[in-house]
């Protein structure tokens, strides 16, 4: 096995060690992957030439110029943004140059992602079946050093060894949008893995009853539907497939737990909500963070707060609540409202005509290929990230983005040679 293999392994598997901490108190909470990243960088530099691009080296640096300078800016603190900094320095760096070693070839990178998502799959199944069954051992891997805190059997919600049922929707994402495509032949793809592998994805994706993974699961639907079929020249098929997504909206909707999320989610933004105690508490969340943001965007819509700050404006607008549980404040549950506090509206707003900027689209009328395939299914990924969790680097967003530029600028090279033929 080559070095570049083992090390996108290593690399790879460690994001399933997100919630393995150690008792390191430097600002932030300190994960066993973070050594692995640390001790990856040097050896893929003694190991591989880096063959970087200068405008893109230039872009991240102007960028975290401005992200460093914007508690200068709003008049908050240095040391935020430059520890939020040094933290995604050490989660993107690593994968980059993991990138850079298999000469920026998103496939190959994303045929070990796939593998990863087999196996946490597999071991989530297990844990379903351990549910019923009421053998702990099988549900509960906290004995493996794993931070299982939010692990609820009553509820049969798989999670495998992650934090909770969310995180592993999260991580499966991308891996979904594949096995949904592969499962049901939507186009041939050259990533050889088979149609069993892609059920159990999909079936440990549902199992996790996460209101991200059901969200999620419409999104790719609806993204491969329409970029497969004209409807302007088919409108029956426009609205069969109407139909079919109001019917399965309904049915998630009537799914207990996410009608419960999305009821107590409408009645706090629309007033109705008097005593905050009586709703759940993921919503309680959303709805608090949202009102923390728009009160801080009050004060500094342009820069924000600084970025590495959510904490400070958390601190000076949220409402209290008494729980017992482990609090979100500081992603501001949202990645879009976490960028509009610390970073103000401009930027925000900067990232998402990013994202929606690398976004591929079909290559040829009627035609895909791999590189369009793993680009919207990171695309849904950050979607459900913008709108959900607001951690710049949990679950390997930094490593998720890199495979997202690089499957646009691998298209536009493809897309260039095409024409010059």
């Amino acid at each position: 096995m080559k070095v570049r293999t083992i090390g996108a392994w290593v690399l790879i598997g460690s994001l399933l060690l997100d919630n393995v901490f150690l008792p390191f108190d430097i600002g932030f909470e300190f994960r066993l992957q973070y050594i692995i990243f640390i001790f990856a960088i040097p050896l893929y530099l003694l190991a591989f030439r880096v063959k970087a691009n200068l405008k893109t080296l230039i872009f991240i640096f102007l960028v975290s110029l401005f992200l460093l300078i914007t508690p200068l800016l709003s008049g908050t603190y240095l040391i935020g943004s430059s520890r939020q900094l040094l933290l995604i320095f050490i989660c993107s760096v690593p994968f980059y140059l993991m990138a850079n070693s298999y000469n920026y070839n998103a496939t190959s990178l994303f045929k070990i992602y796939l593998s990863a998502s087999l196996l946490i799959s597999i071991i989530s199944l297990i844990q379903f079946l351990s549910f019923v069954i009421h053998f702990k051992a099988g549900y509960d891997f906290s004995y493996l050093g794993f931070d299982m805190s939010r692990l609820d059997p009553p509820t049969y919600r798989v999670q495998g060894w992650m934090m909770e049922p969310s995180f592993l929707a999260y991580f499966l994402l991308p891996a979904a949008f594949f096995a949904i495509v592969k499962f049901f032949k939507a186009y041939d793809s050259e990533i050889k893995f088979a149609r069993v592998s892609c059920f159990v994805i999909l079936i440990s994706l549902l199992l996790t009853q996460s209101l991200i993974a059901y969200v999620g699961i419409l999104l790719v639907v609806f993204i491969i539907i329409f970029e497969k079929y004209s409807f302007l020249k088919r409108p029956s098929s426009l609205l069969f497939l109407s139909v079919f997504l109001v019917f399965l909206s309904i049915g998630l909707y009537n799914v207990p737990l996410i009608k419960l999320k999305l009821d107590d989610t409408i009645d706090l933004f629309s007033g109705k909500v008097h005593d905050y105690q009586s709703v759940n508490l993921s919503s309680f969340h959303i709805y608090n963070n949202a009102m923390v943001t728009a009160r801080a965007t009050e004060r500094n819509p342009l820069v924000g707060i600084g970025f590495g700050n959510f904490h400070v404006a958390y601190q000076e607008y949220a409402m209290p609540v008494n729980d017992n549980s482990s609090d979100l404040k500081p992603d501001g549950s949202s990645l879009l409202l976490r960028l509009i506090t610390e970073t103000g509206l401009p930027f925000a707003f900067f990232f998402l005509w990013l994202v929606f900027r690398f976004r591929l689209r079909k290559t040829l009328p009627g035609k895909f290929n791999d590189e369009w395939l793993i680009n919207n299914g990171v695309f849904v990924l950050i979607l459900m990230r913008l709108i959900r969790m607001g951690h710049y680097t949990v679950l390997g967003l930094p490593f998720f983005l890199i495979i997202y530029y690089l499957t646009y600028q691998n298209q536009k090279k493809m897309n260039f040679l095409e024409m010059k033929k």
